[in-house]
């Protein structure tokens, strides 16, 4: 399913990836941060050392609707990525 979204442009970065770390987040938010690491090939497309994308859940059944179907993902927030600007 991900490979599909994977276009062979994304290839060379994504070889420089070298960690995917979890930050689980309880409070003030519940969810979890997913940090991407590079080596420093991926300085050729962007300055960051680390990507991260936090995930808020929700664990508890939902009180409109009166149901419970598991965790939920409700919001995803990026960080900014500081691009090189590169022409091919």
């Amino acid at each position: 399913m991900i490979a599909d979204t994977i276009e062979e442009w994304d290839e060379p970065l994504l070889q420089s990836l070298e960690d995917i770390r979890l930050q689980l987040n309880l409070e003030p938010i519940t969810g979890f941060t997913l940090e991407f690491r590079f080596d420093s090939k991926a300085k050729n497309y962007f300055h960051n050392d680390c990507l991260t994308k936090f995930y808020e859940v929700q664990i508890e059944s939902d009180q409109e609707f009166l149901f419970y179907e598991g965790t939920a993902i409700v919001r995803s927030v990026g960080c900014p990525i500081d691009w090189l600007n590169v022409t091919t």
